[in-house]
């Protein structure tokens, strides 16, 4: 899988402030550390659902894979 389809820390940096992170993937369930070790896939984050913040950064994303 290449880099582009994998959403890191560094691409929810340009969104959220590490606060902010935290609460994000606590409130989704989502293992904080494990994510900042290995990221998660593009659909994978999308599958969250709706959410500003989550598109924000998948737009960030794809633009930067272009």
């Amino acid at each position: 899988m290449s880099d582009d389809r994998i959403i890191t820390i560094e691409d929810l940096r340009k969104v959220f402030c590490i606060n902010g992170m935290r609460k994000w993937a606590a409130e989704r369930g989502l293992d904080f550390r494990s994510f900042v070790k290995n990221g998660i896939t593009v659909d994978e984050f999308a599958s969250f659902g709706e959410d500003a913040y989550l598109e924000q950064v998948l737009k960030i994303k794809h633009e930067a894979s272009k």
